[in-house]
């Protein structure tokens, strides 16, 4: 019996089944896997410790046992600090009553009179009614016409005697059980720290031997990716849980050093901000919770603020303080420190937080980048979960050139433009054209060829790119390259710095540069031909416009004229260099036929062809065999390519004209 085969349809409901069945586990081992994601998180932390204690010639054990001491201690004395500042803080809140009263009346005379007043008393007066409304079912009173004396006497006394409480007792109570019950807020969130600490600490001594058990585990047959995986994956989490101390660690200092300068200027009661050292460890420490944690370590100092100082002053700068350290932190420490360290996007970051929110509460919140950052490298490293990397992870969805023609397939050629703005201000305008334009044309040369784009939208996208094109050429380059006369009446190359970053000329060093002089005395024209389609002078207009950028005399000829004009052309204006611009697919026929008319016609003409985009040792190896069978001198495949080879073949040109020029001059 033929076995059945799994389709991909049904492979996509397995893994839909399969993420289902993990969420579910997730939620409902929650109990069990916090802590332990917990402890595998502080060991990602604490791990570089470890390492630069045991360079210091201390054992595993020994350097597990002195961090944790010095943990123990570290943290035993911020607590008596902390100890110390609310206990301060206590005795000194009936101090501040009377301010409060006066902020409470302050507040009560700025909203009365007003919109708000209006509305609160007009809610009021409809409750009011609602409840002084009377009952659609009558109550029914005894007349006391009707009623006997007897009966009067009775409801007489039935009034007047209270009704008798009736209470039901079990015993008495169990002291343990109260005991329990009072300190059962503080036993169960201790006994989690407690086995956090000990899963902890044996993850730091037995680092090796887990993850050796790990890798035995999924990456059998795999240990080269496994490893990888791992190895990238704790990199990423220590040196963003690093980062993240340090910036909350300096955003603690700042605002009690600031709740300090502030009290210390402006107070009025007291020398400086009260418990400020209190309220920076606080914000330091709530900063941790993504998103919600420095607004709330933040309410406190402002608290304070309207509580002990008169008037407004205080509280506003306070307040100033909080948003001017948030922007510095936000748009300068976190970027410089984190940079790319999770690999996760913002968009993603924030749609985790409320995942873990929801699936583990308040410890999925913390744990929610962390736990991204496994994810995505997963679906970096595991292909079945590549879909997790493209849609979390950090890198481009795209690359450079489908960005650029997809805006131009949507029509957006502002966008169009701004991108190829801002990849210029990144790098040469060489690789941009290799890089984007040359590769976005291929495209859509391939989808027309393939019926997947008609003729009007082509000739759209060809208009576009070639407008974009000669606005490209007025941006000035990185290096310009102009042609100076010495003494001597020799040409001579000089580079000028120019304004967009990166390198524009392909000159590496003495050689290359001495190369390069020589053929910048090349004073001829260089002509550049279509093989066939407007795309293919498009091609060769970022070819000339490239050359003239470095000082040569280049012209790209229209892919109107047919192919005997060329040869005509190339005879007429003494041409001694000919690109052939050649565009794929089909690109290999076209040019052949173009090669070997001007062979046949001018056997001592330099023929390179561009047959820019196409890639593959092989594809490359057999296009360059065909063309120069039928006579090419040289083939290149990109613009860069392309410039590299043309110094090498005009150098020489250039020096038998020089010593043409000298022989022609009478002695």
């Amino acid at each position: 019996m033929a076995q059945a085969t799994v389709t991909p349809k049904h492979s996509k409901l397995l893994m839909l089944a399969a993420i289902a069945v993990v969420i579910a586990a997730l939620y409902f081992a929650k109990e069990v896997l916090i802590p332990i994601a917990l402890a595998i998180m502080l060991s990602f932390l604490l791990a570089p410790l470890v390492t630069r204690l045991q360079r210091l010639k201390l054992g595993r054990i020994p350097a597990v046992i002195s961090l944790v001491i010095l943990l123990v201690s570290g943290i035993g004395f911020l607590g008596y600090l902390v100890y110390g500042q609310i206990s301060d803080l206590a005795e000194k809140l009936p101090q501040y009553q009377s301010n409060m009263e006066e902020k409470a009346t302050w507040l009560r005379k700025l909203t009365s009179g007003g919109a708000f007043d209006k509305a609160s008393r007009a809610i009021e007066k409809s409750i009011e009614r609602a409840t002084s409304k009377p009952s659609s079912s009558p109550t029914i009173t005894p007349s006391v016409a009707t009623t006997t004396a007897e009966e009067r006497d009775s409801l007489t006394s039935s009034d007047a005697r209270p009704p008798i409480p009736v209470v039901l007792t079990h015993g008495a109570p169990n002291p343990f059980s109260t005991f329990y019950k009072s300190l059962a807020p503080v036993i169960e969130p201790a006994a989690t720290l407690g086995l956090v600490a000990i899963l902890m600490i044996f993850m730091l001594v037995a680092r090796e031997d887990l993850r050796d058990r790990i890798i035995r585990l999924i990456g059998q047959g795999r240990i080269n990716i496994t490893t990888q995986a791992m190895d990238e994956a704790g990199k990423r989490i220590s040196k963003y849980l690093i980062a993240q101390c340090i910036v909350n660690g300096t955003y603690g200092l700042a605002v009690g050093l600031g709740l300090w300068l502030i009290g210390l200027t402006l107070g009025d009661s007291s020398p400086s901000f009260p418990n400020w050292l209190l309220w920076g460890l606080l914000t330091g420490v709530l900063r941790f919770i993504p998103y919600i944690g420095p607004w709330i370590g933040a309410a406190f100092p402002m608290i304070i603020s309207l509580a002990v100082y008169h008037g407004m002053t205080v509280p506003l700068v306070v307040l100033a303080m909080f948003l001017v350290i948030e922007l510095i932190s936000n748009n300068w420490m976190e970027p410089w420190l984190y940079g790319s360290s999770t690999g996760v996007s913002e968009v993603a970051i924030l749609i985790a937080a409320v995942f873990w929110t929801w699936l583990w509460g308040m410890p999925g919140l913390l744990l929610a980048t962390p736990l991204t950052t496994i994810i995505v490298v997963m679906g970096k490293y595991v292909p079945q979960l590549e879909f997790l990397n493209i849609l979390l992870g950090s890198d481009p969805a795209l690359e450079p050139k489908y960005r650029f023609y997809q805006r131009l397939l949507a029509e957006d050629v502002e966008e169009a433009e701004d991108l190829l703005t801002e990849y210029v201000s990144e790098q040469s305008l060489v690789n941009v054209y290799d890089d984007v334009v040359l590769p976005a044309l291929s495209l859509a040369e391939t989808d027309r060829h393939r019926d997947r784009l008609d003729a009007p939208k082509q000739e759209q996208i060809r208009i576009e790119i070639r407008d974009l094109v000669e606005q490209m050429g007025d941006i000035p380059p990185e290096h310009e390259a102009i042609k100076t006369r010495g003494e001597n009446g020799k040409l001579t190359l000089t580079i000028k710095k120019g304004t967009v970053p990166g390198p524009d000329l392909p000159v590496r060093g003495p050689e290359d540069l001495a190369v390069e002089n020589q053929a910048a005395n090349y004073d001829r024209t260089i002509l550049c031909l279509p093989a066939r389609d407007p795309a293919d002078e498009i091609s060769g207009l970022m070819l000339t416009q490239l050359l003239d950028r470095r000082g040569y005399h280049a012209e790209n000829v229209s892919v109107e004229k047919l192919a005997s004009e060329y040869v005509e052309l190339v005879e007429t204006k003494g041409v001694q260099v000919v690109f052939i611009s050649a565009l794929p697919p089909a690109a290999v026929t076209h040019a052949r036929y173009i090669v070997k008319r001007l062979r046949s016609r001018l056997p001592d003409v330099k023929i390179i062809v561009g047959l820019w985009t196409v890639s593959g040792e092989a594809n490359i190896r057999r296009a360059t065999e065909r063309l120069t069978k039928t006579g090419a001198d040289v083939v290149v495949c990109t613009l860069r390519e392309a410039l590299h080879q043309l110094r090498q073949v005009v150098a020489p040109l250039a020096l038998n004209d020089e010593s043409e020029k000298k022989e022609a001059v009478p002695a």
